[in-house]
């Protein structure tokens, strides 16, 4: 799991916000501004540049930045008490038939109207999201939804249909929309496109570096515009998947995703008994004879059974007989090997797909185009190869130059992990949106939240360049669990103690923390007694209840039981 850092020098943080763009991407700066746009730094909406805020961007800048609103996930009310409460300036949520989030999603319409309370009583925002793209037979009834929805006063449609689009601007003029990440926006005219039919805002796609981001505000400088900066990645673009619909029918369009392309896949007999089936293939694929014959290896000079080939002097089949496998590209650019080379002997006698101790498969891929030289390796076990897994995405990194290029929005992904995931991001961009428009560094708190929780690993994806390794994970398709598990909900505090429902397992001796929207509170584990009040210690998982000593006054709603996994600092 990528851990980020924040004052060690070979940090993520330090290394990506120096990182230099590769020559000919479309994320390389352009002259003019340190983001490559002829935008000055720190410019809003409506702003000319003359207009913008004086000063440089740079270390030591005490120039204060335009705060962006954050905006975290709402997947139930529980979700939106602690998003709200642990700092994000708005919310977004919706009703399963009409978002894209049937799975996880516990909102109805009674907790809508309450949720849009709730936050309109705070002074926040609530989006409802309806941003599903309907067939024909499923628009019969969307009419009568967004009546219901729109009686409620949401302060906006989150939106990608654009019919749907097009009935609820007609409809309800005073509702504003804002444009889903779904309608992949991608450049100024696709803005200016939406803005002249009434569109207030749009959700840029997750596929837009920096330098484009500051392109797209620098000609759209009077249109809201908002940013993922944190959550999951699809391998599809902005999420237009059809590969849960083909497998299980489950269409990701209408929020029914079942995740499909974080399963393992195997590959299905691929493996080469004896020469002849790589004289087979080699007839079969004449543009890899050299490759498929070098994978005989028979010899440890690296030459192969082609007459007069440079196999060895390219490396292929050098010294080991190990030859590159046959690939197809996937989406983020990596290959796919599909076969490794062994000597004859080892091929006849092992079925590579009968281990269970070694790798089933071993290949090593080179892409071309870029990185000619650069040999990465590839192997599938017996727990297969998660080809298309990417990365969590994490902005922190990259979050002043967001607000240098002005941002309106920060959108933080999640509706279907933990109430606790919702709170503690917010709280980790709301600490560092305030600090960085105050002129000082992303507290440390910031970059231990984001590192605490589960997560796959991090990357700023597409954002700035990165190799195909530095986004995917090739290695498992579950999230890590992170430093910090949510063992316990509190159900009750009375007497200097807290009542727990215990969820997951913990002990005297573990380091007890109750997360609150104002920071942790340490708890001392050896006051733990159980429901007769007698000391135990260990609270041994789900269905059992415990008593801990604990005097500060909490929310019942927002305070959270988190075992906390970190190492001891020496």
């Amino acid at each position: 799991m990528t851990i980020l850092h924040h004052r060690n020098s070979s940090s993520l943080v330090k290394r990506v916000l120096a990182a230099p763009a590769l020559n000919g991407s479309a994320t390389a700066p352009l002259a003019g501004t340190a983001l490559g746009t002829s935008t000055a730094p720190g410019m809003t909406p409506g702003m000319n540049s003359a207009q913008s805020a004086s000063g440089t961007p740079g270390a030591g800048s005490s120039r204060i930045l335009k705060k962006p609103e954050v905006l975290a996930p709402a997947g139930s009310l529980q979700h939106l008490y602690m998003a709200i409460n642990y700092g994000a300036d708005a919310v977004y949520a919706g009703i399963p038939r009409w978002s894209l989030r049937v799975r996880g999603n516990g909102f109805t319409r009674e907790d809508f109207a309450e949720g849009i309370a709730y936050a309109h009583a705070k002074e926040r925002k609530f989006f409802a999201v309806l941003n599903v793209i309907p067939h024909v037979r499923r628009t019969i009834n969307f009419e009568p939804a967004l009546d219901e929805i729109a009686a409620l006063k949401p302060d906006a449609f989150i939106m990608a249909d654009p019919g749907m689009i097009d009935l609820a601007l007609n409809r309800y003029p005073e509702i504003p929309v804002h444009l889903s990440v779904q309608a992949n926006t991608v450049n100024p005219g696709t803005v200016k496109f939406w803005q002249k039919l009434g569109v207030q805002r749009c959700i840029l796609a997750r596929e837009l570096s920096l330098s484009e981001i500051a392109l797209i505000r620098d000609a759209c400088p009077d249109m809201e515009l908002e940013v993922f900066v944190h959550g999951a990645l699809c391998i599809a673009v902005s999420g237009r998947c059809l590969i849960s619909g083909m497998l299980s029918r489950r269409d990701a369009n209408v929020g029914t995703c079942n995740n499909a392309c974080r399963w393992n896949y195997r590959v299905r007999d691929l493996h080469l008994e004896d020469a002849s089936s790589l004289e087979r293939l080699a007839i079969a694929h004449p543009e890899m004879a050299h490759a498929l014959n070098a994978g005989l290896g028979a010899s440890t000079s690296g030459s192969c059974a082609c007459s007069g080939c440079s196999c060895a002097s390219s490396g292929i089949g050098a010294d080991t007989g190990t030859g590159i496998g046959t690939g197809a590209g996937i989406g983020t650019g990596a290959g796919i090997g599909t076969g490794a080379g062994t000597s004859p002997d080892a091929t006849a006698r092992i079925n590579p797909l009968d281990m269970r101790d070694e790798p089933a498969l071993q290949a090593e891929i080179e892409e071309t185009s870029r990185r000619e030289g650069e040999w990465m390796p590839l192997e599938e076990d017996e727990h297969g190869s998660y080809l298309m897994n990417s990365k969590d995405l994490c902005a922190l990194p990259l979050l002043k130059k967001l607000m240098e290029i002005g941002v309106d929005s920060l959108k933080i992904e999640g509706r279907s992990r933990s109430p606790f995931y919702a709170g503690g991001v917010a709280r980790a961009y709301r600490l560092a949106v305030d600090a960085l428009a105050a002129g000082k560094e992303i507290p440390e708190e910031s970059f231990t939240i984001v590192n605490s929780i589960p997560a796959r690993g991090y990357t700023t994806a597409l954002l700035e360049p990165h190799d195909a390794h530095e986004t995917q994970d090739y290695e498992t398709n579950a999230p890590q669990p992170g430093m910090w598990q949510v063992v316990g909900q509190i159900e009750s505090q009375a007497h200097g103690q807290i009542y727990v429902k215990v969820k997951n397992r913990f002990t005297a001796q573990n380091k007890l923390l109750v997360y609150t929207p104002t920071g942790p509170i340490k708890l001392d584990g050896h006051t733990m007694r159980d429901k007769k009040g007698e000391i135990t210690d260990i609270a041994p998982g789900d269905g059992y209840y415990v008593y801990l000593d604990c005097t500060t006054p909490l929310d019942l709603r927002t305070a959270v039981l988190i075992r906390d996994d970190s190492p001891d600092q020496a």
